[in-house]
């Protein structure tokens, strides 16, 4: 009974922040953009076991959207998604996430002069290799490492941060510009969502998978992370420089778990600052939303009009004037892979 009176706080908790976030998101100047899995044939969100491994994998179906504050105090996730492989692709979730609390680099223990005093390297330039193995909850929580108590970031994965630095576009440190989000709250709702949860009982047996919610938590996790070179127009040539935890690409990542299971969790664990493991992923890239895609113009374009294999790089997602000789703002129909099939209004 307790138990199930803390959930309904909870919730009520949940919604009304969501109506302060929801005020706040419509005042606020944005950047509006899209995502889409980190690379082909991988996923948005993840349900991982406790070696961080995929237990099950989701992609986007249509548009999913990013609005990013230009201040940066919140970023939200919207959009639907689907099992990318197996049975039940028809049982959709649907993501309503908004991550705010925006922190910069200086705030972050793993980028500070203790870290690089104790693991290597120096603030300007790291020791990447440190910074993925020794970036932990335990370093950051010992507070003879970390005196001035900061924050859980910078996060990084899969020496995507080492090859920022080797491929030589990035400025030093790396994450320099990277945003960092440390609260998160909203929805995940939809016919897929006993699936969901089912998925993280099969690796944390103590959940109670009849809880059809996953208010979004990183508690004890490391900082959401963020970024891009071009804001207004995230495809390349514009970086992430490692920042999605799986590529160079533009975008953003997290590991969360669900609020609801964050009791029972720490109840079974054996860690006295509370349940530190994590139950799914975030890793996405950014990317322009269909039709709205800048175009190039046309002097940059080798010749005009471009040549089919060149027509999205040199138009975008738009539609060629053979008559004004120039790209338009607008698309007739494109297949589906989004490449343009009809030229012209």
């Amino acid at each position: 009974m307790f138990r199930a009176n803390m959930f309904f706080v909870h919730t009520v908790l949940v919604v009304l922040a969501m109506a302060i976030i929801s005020v706040h998101v419509n005042a606020a100047p944005t950047f509006e953009l899209c995502a889409e899995a980190w690379a082909e044939n991988e996923h948005l969100l993840v349900v991982v076991n406790k070696k961080s491994q995929p237990v099950t994998e989701y992609v986007p179906v249509g548009n999913f959207y990013v609005t990013i504050a230009e201040d940066f105090s919140f970023v939200n996730l919207e959009g639907t998604l689907k099992k990318r492989a197996g049975a039940n692709q028809d049982k959709l979730l649907e993501m309503d996430y908004t991550f705010t609390e925006n922190s910069k680099i200086d705030e972050c223990f793993c980028a500070s002069e203790d870290f690089t005093n104790e693991f290597g390297g120096t603030p300007t330039f790291p020791n990447y290799d440190a910074t993925q193995t020794h970036c932990t909850r335990q370093n950051v929580n010992d507070a003879t490492l970390n005196p001035d108590d900061l924050l859980f970031c910078p996060h990084c994965e899969d020496d995507q941060c080492k090859k920022a630095k080797q491929q030589g576009f990035a400025p030093d440190p790396i994450w320099e510009d990277w945003e960092f989000f440390g609260d998160a709250l909203g929805t995940l709702s939809g016919e897929g969502m006993q699936i969901f949860r089912n998925k993280i009982k099969s690796v944390f047996p103590v959940i109670d998978a009849s809880i059809l919610a996953c208010t979004p938590s990183i508690r004890n996790l490391p900082l959401a992370q963020m970024y891009c070179t071009n804001w207004t127009d995230p495809s390349p040539p514009a970086r992430g420089f490692g920042v999605n935890s799986k590529n160079q690409r533009c975008g953003f990542a997290v590991w969360f778990n669900c609020q609801e299971d964050l009791e029972v969790l720490d109840e079974n664990s054996m860690n006295p600052n509370g349940f530190s493991g994590h139950a799914a992923d975030i890793n996405l890239r950014l990317v322009p939303c269909p039709g709205t895609r800048p175009p190039t113009p046309p002097e940059l374009c080798p010749e005009f009009p471009p040549p089919p294999d060149q027509f999205l790089e040199c138009c975008g997602f738009t539609c060629y004037d053979t008559e004004r000789q120039t790209c338009l703002d607008l698309y007739n129909e494109m297949d589906d892979e989004g490449c343009v099939v009809s030229f012209g209004p």
